[in-house]
């Protein structure tokens, strides 16, 4: 899920006793440049379009409706960089080593 607003995720670790932030960056141009790309059809298309336009009901986190950064994740995937496998393999790992079997 996501949490435009730490006190959404604040709320969350509160209520939650297994919580993890995970932060996933990526820059707002290679997020659009992903979206122009794809050709899934299982994801709405033209998400950053109709949130400019303000055309997008609820809108859009970061673009059209304020986005707070986390101060403190757990962890931090740098999705630009990493690749998708890398990503996955970075949040796996933290998770075994926080809560091992």
């Amino acid at each position: 899920a996501t949490g435009n607003r730490r006190r959404f995720r604040d709320l969350a670790r509160e209520l939650i006793p297994e919580f993890a932030e995970v932060y996933v960056s990526c820059p707002l141009e290679v997020c659009q440049e992903r979206e122009a790309s794809r050709r899934s059809r299982e994801v709405q298309a033209d998400l950053y379009r109709r949130a400019k336009q303000g055309r997008l009901e609820g809108g859009l986190p970061g673009v059209s409706t304020p986005y707070e950064e986390p101060e403190a994740p757990e962890v931090q995937v740098e999705s630009y960089i990493l690749t998708p496998r890398e990503s996955a393999r970075k949040i796996v790992e933290y998770v075994k080593s926080r809560w091992p079997r």
